[in-house]
This record gives C-alpha cells, sequence and structure tokens, in this order.
C-alpha cells in the first residue's frame, strides 16, 4: 500500500508529540509562583518543540494530504489547516507568558495554566481528528500516485538532522521532567 509509510510516520511523530504535550501539560499545569528557573526552562523547551518538530517537520506534511482531499471534504480540510497556522500562534503567546513568569509576573502563573490547558486540550483533539477523519478518508480517496507525490515532496521539505536534533532534545527533555516528577514526589 502507498500510504503506509507516511501515515506510519504522522502516527508515530503524533505518538511523541502526544508524549510532549503531556509533559507540557503536567508543567503548565503544576506552575506556582516563585517556582525555580529550571522548570520554566523545561516548559518552555516542551513548547519551543511543539513548534519546531510539528510546525517545521510534521504539519507540511499533513498539509499536503490536505491540499489533495479538499474537494472530498472542505470543512475538514479547512479546520485542520487552521489548527497548523493556530498553533503557531498559541505557541508565540505561551512563551511570551513563560517571559513574562521568568521576569517576576506573578500573574502570568495563572495565563501559562489556561494557555496550556487549552493548547494542549485543542492539539490532542487535533490529532484525534487527523487519525479518526483525515487518514481514513486520505486512505480511500487519494491514489497510489498521490502517496508517492506526498511521500517525495514530504522527504524534500522536511530535514531529517532537524527531526533527530529535535528528538534527542526531547529525549533529554523528557528525562528530565520525569527525574523531577520524582525528586518532588520524593521530597
Amino acid at each position: 500500500m502507498p500510504h503506509q509509510s507516511v501515515i506510519r510516520n504522522l502516527s508515530d511523530a503524533h505518538r511523541n508529540m502526544e508524549r510532549v504535550l503531556t509533559l507540557l501539560h503536567l508543567q503548565a499545569d503544576s506552575l506556582h509562583d516563585g517556582d525555580d528557573a529550571t522548570q520554566l526552562t523545561l516548559l518552555g523547551n516542551s513548547v519551543v518543540y511543539m513548534r519546531n518538530y510539528p510546525g517545521v517537520n510534521h504539519h507540511p506534511t499533513e498539509d499536503l494530504i490536505i491540499a489533495r482531499l479538499k474537494g472530498h471534504a472542505r470543512p475538514l480540510c479547512d479546520a485542520l489547516a487552521g489548527h497548523h497556522r493556530g498553533f503557531g500562534r498559541q505557541e508565540e503567546e505561551l512563551l511570551r507568558c513563560i517571559r513574562e513568569v521568568q521576569g517576576g509576573d506573578s500573574s502570568a502563573c495563572q495565563e501559562v495554566r489556561e494557555r496550556g490547558a487549552i493548547y494542549c486540550a485543542e492539539n490532542f483533539s487535533h490529532i484525534h481528528s487527523e487519525e479518526t477523519e483525515l487518514f481514513p478518508l486520505a486512505i480511500k480517496r487519494l491514489s497510489p500516485m498521490d502517496w508517492h507525490d506526498v511521500e517525495t515532496r514530504s522527504r524534500t521539505m522536511t530535514d531529517g538532522e532537524f527531526e533527530r536534533n529535535e528528538l534527542k532534545r526531547y529525549d533529554n527533555l523528557y528525562q528530565r521532567l520525569m527525574y523531577l516528577d520524582k525528586e518532588r514526589a520524593a521530597g
């Protein structure tokens, strides 16, 4: 099947994104005025990962699929493409709020918690829509030539070295967050 590698790669990326989103949500939700700089840095790194990896390497491949399906499901395709654009704006706002907390603005903690919860919920919902609506429709409607073109263009648009570096950075982030959670539970 010509679609298998594209869908598998996108789904694998979704699993990684879900792990980062879970950690981001936990970090944002537990944020309190006076938290140490490390927690804020880790939270910021989670947001930067979501901006850099999905925004640069993942969403462009999905956008190729969306562009080919517009004639079959315009409302779904328009909504998902709009989400991709909106996530970037949300990430910038979250990073702005995190910088405000780092600068000593205690009222920004609540904004980080609220914006973080909304951002994570919308991303989880978006991933679910892609996997339960977009991907099955694409498998049904796109031709083998469409899938070949998506796969070929995707390879030229994405940067494998960038992706490997981002995933390595994520692994380091994940390990650090797990260490902090164990440290908090013990202390």
